[in-house]
């Protein structure tokens, strides 16, 4: 394990999993320098490059999973000065998961997200989404393997349920509650390139750590969902991001 990941998980884990970013920032610049001189070290601005900074304040509705890559995306965000709101997605049956084990694995994420959001100061909400998870995803893994085929199932979630359930939530949200949001953010490694002109097309584009990259798994996202997709953590590499 290199200095970079110990500092970066001993910092993690002593602030709860998600220490504040500029106590983060430091623990960071910290450990880069024990890991070599030779390495660049990355100051906000950087950080804040996948973030839309320019554009804020932007009403931006992140995905948290309760891991570090999209607690770290929820706080670029924030920190980037758009107004945030967390959400969970809740896809698993809990009767299934209780028939088995004592405990649901998702209710410990959803602790940690819950505590992530307390440190940040940012609301969360659960959307139960586990029907369309098995309808849209599951269902039609289980077919293509029956079928003799190999399906991807992220692929299947990323576009039909994370950005694509989600999104149809979000809609019923500003028609009921007339609550809107600009962007919806995840943890994905993963670039968009905005032309100026917003009438051209988001385009998905490779980041720069071409192991960790994401964007395969983002392949099939329409061109609207791009159109609502932010990936702050699109310019760093997972060593930047932090191991898990």
């Amino acid at each position: 394990m290199s200095h970079f990941t110990e500092r970066f998980q001993a910092v993690f884990q002593a602030a709860r999993r998600l220490p504040q970013l500029p106590q983060w920032l430091s623990a960071w610049h910290d450990a880069q320098l024990l890991e070599t001189e030779t390495q660049p070290l990355l100051d906000l601005n950087d950080l804040l490059t996948g973030c839309e900074a320019h554009r804020a304040p932007l009403k931006v509705a992140v995905l948290l999973s309760g891991g570090v890559d999209s607690s770290l995306a929820l706080q670029l965000a924030k920190a980037a000065g758009h107004h945030v709101t967390a959400f969970y997605l809740r896809i698993w049956f809990q009767e299934d998961f209780r028939n088995f084990w004592d405990a649901c694995p998702w209710e410990d994420d959803l602790q940690v997200c819950q505590q992530v959001c307390r440190d940040a100061g940012v609301p969360l909400e659960v959307v139960p989404l586990s029907q369309q998870y098995w309808d849209r995803v599951v269902h039609e893994s289980v077919s293509e393997i029956r079928a003799g085929r190999t399906p991807n199932p992220d692929i299947l979630c990323n576009s039909r349920v994370k950005f694509g359930a989600f999104l149809e939530h979000l809609q019923h949200l500003e028609e009921t509650d007339g609550r809107s949001y600009d962007r919806v953010a995840s943890g994905h490694y993963a670039r968009l390139v905005r032309d100026e002109n917003p009438a051209n097309p988001v385009r998905l584009a490779l980041t720069p750590d071409a192991i960790k990259d994401q964007t395969y798994f983002l392949a099939r996202l329409s061109q609207h969902q791009l159109q609502c997709c932010l990936f702050p953590l699109g310019p760093l590499t997972k060593a930047q991001g932090g191991e898990r």
